[in-house]
């Protein structure tokens, strides 16, 4: 069975001599069905997190528009009212 080892070195001394007196390394073997499976996982992670952002990008940018829209809006009134009180269509103002 294919598998793979992995070590940790240990940096603290306090934690390499209360628990592993001799040995500075943390050793740890998993199969290959284990590791592809967290794998998984970790891929599936990075998908949910790039979906919210993606969600969240896509509310910023409608706040936006819906800001640009309304200013733009708001700064031409007046000449829409005037072009109203002159007789235009609402057709020929647009």
């Amino acid at each position: 069975m294919e598998g793979a080892f992995i070590a940790i070195e240990i940096d603290d001394e306090r934690l390499s001599d209360s628990i592993f007196s001799d040995n500075d390394y943390i050793v740890t073997s998993y199969s290959r069905e284990v590791l592809q499976n967290k794998f998984i996982e970790i891929s599936n992670l990075l998908g949910i997190v790039g979906a919210l952002a993606a969600v969240i990008v896509f509310i910023v940018a409608l706040v936006v528009v819906k800001y640009i829209v309304k200013n733009d809006i708001d700064r031409h009134i007046k000449i829409i009212g005037i072009y109203k009180f002159l007789g235009y269509r609402n057709k020929k103002i647009v």
